[in-house]
């Protein structure tokens, strides 16, 4: 007999924050959406961004403070960023004939290098301003 896999303890109190955050993320992406028509556009920067700033509160936080990653990161960020959003959009670009697909496909693929590479620089500069923060103090 295989003993079953428990479940992480859950902090019911990071729940509603994963929940306003990621509806605030959501709704400020929505909302960028419908300001510009040029959605590939807007999609790829608008995850790049959210890589870049999630690299940096990661950066900053580390481990520490729990909620303010379940509020900010998974919650507002992951509702803000959308690498799904592009999916949609790619389909219906491909029923349209393959010409009509590379402008989405290059989007796609800028979107996983480029926000990648803002990750990281978030991550490095929210990193470096952590530990300044902590010589500073000590």
């Amino acid at each position: 007999m295989t003993a079953r896999p428990t479940l992480p303890a859950v902090d019911w109190l990071q729940l509603p924050l994963v929940m306003v955050g990621g509806a605030v993320g959501a709704l400020t992406r929505w909302l960028l959406m419908e300001w510009d028509s040029s959605d590939f556009w807007v999609i790829l920067a608008i995850n790049v961004v959210g890589s870049m700033v999630l690299g940096f509160l990661v950066g900053v936080l580390g481990a520490r403070h729990q909620r303010w990653r379940a509020l900010l990161g998974t919650g507002m960020l992951g509702g803000f960023t959308s690498y799904s959003a592009l999916a949609p959009l790619m389909g219906v670009s491909v029923f349209s004939g393959w010409a009509a697909s590379l402008p989405y496909l290059a989007v796609l693929v800028a979107t996983v290098i480029v926000g990648v590479a803002g990750a990281l620089v978030g991550l490095a500069s929210g990193g470096r301003l952590s530990r300044s923060a902590r010589e500073g103090v000590a």
